[in-house]
């Protein structure tokens, strides 16, 4: 009885240890003004990591944020996903000043299909006048 009863008391010890562990990425994307006064995006900073949630990520991308940019970053990440992929997507165009203009989106999910999915829908969310037919271009792919 003493045997089994410290076999459970293992088993949950090891499951306890195995749901608080999570792997997590984030992103922080530095925005800037055009000339004309319009918005795009100059640069982002991801983070990711086996052994932090995204929370954490979230903080140390806002961090190398801060390092190089002042202001409020656009900050994205992976919450409470245990593990999965996450994409970078870029839309680069003219926008209706003539001025160049780029938009990053960060999606993520179990597969990488599903991140990328979630990539497009976070683009249209981040740049209303963007539409699916102009296309996008993948910057990063990672595995946490």
């Amino acid at each position: 009885m003493t045997k089994i009863r410290t076999n459970v008391i293992t088993l949950f010890t090891c499951l306890l240890f195995v749901s608080n562990s999570y792997a997590g990425a984030a992103i922080c994307i530095a925005k800037a003004k055009t000339p004309k006064n319009n918005r795009t995006d100059v640069e982002y900073f991801t983070r990711w990591s086996g052994t932090a949630n995204g929370y954490k990520a979230s903080k140390a991308a806002r961090k190398d944020y801060k390092e190089k940019y002042s202001g409020t970053p656009s900050c994205r990440n992976t919450a409470k996903l245990m593990n999965g992929y996450f994409v970078v997507i870029q839309n680069t165009r003219k926008n209706y000043a003539g001025e160049q203009s780029t938009t990053y989106a960060f999606g993520f999910g179990e597969s990488r299909g599903a991140a990328e999915q979630d990539a497009v829908e976070e683009l249209g969310r981040r740049n209303w006048s963007w539409k699916k037919r102009e296309g996008y271009t993948v910057s990063d792919v990672q595995k946490f």
